[in-house]
């Protein structure tokens, strides 16, 4: 039931995402990419809090090779969106 209430939050989340993407994202290799601070406002997370996810492992954002800045896939979203899930359960970020 939790997956199937996840899946349904990241579609709509991701659909959502896509029309902003339209007017700022960038696409690189086919895929439609965001900046560090497009993910955190739009979430409504901090930037640390993404670099928090990122040094556990939890995200691996792709580098832009133009910048070195990072860009955010929709899966990174979806993985973004997914520990913000369990950790609303309080499940601890090492069992995530």
């Amino acid at each position: 039931m939790l997956n199937l209430l996840l899946q349904f939050t990241n579609d709509n989340i991701l659909a959502r995402m896509s029309v902003i993407g339209d007017k700022s994202g960038k696409n690189i290799g086919g895929l439609q990419v965001y900046t560090v601070g497009q993910v955190a406002e739009f979430l409504g997370i901090s930037r640390d809090t993404l670099k928090f996810y990122e040094k556990k492992d939890l995200i691996k954002p792709m580098k832009d090779d133009e910048n070195g800045y990072r860009r955010y896939s929709d899966y990174d979203v979806c993985d973004v969106m997914t520990t913000n899930f369990y950790r609303q359960l309080d499940i601890e970020i090492k069992k995530i």
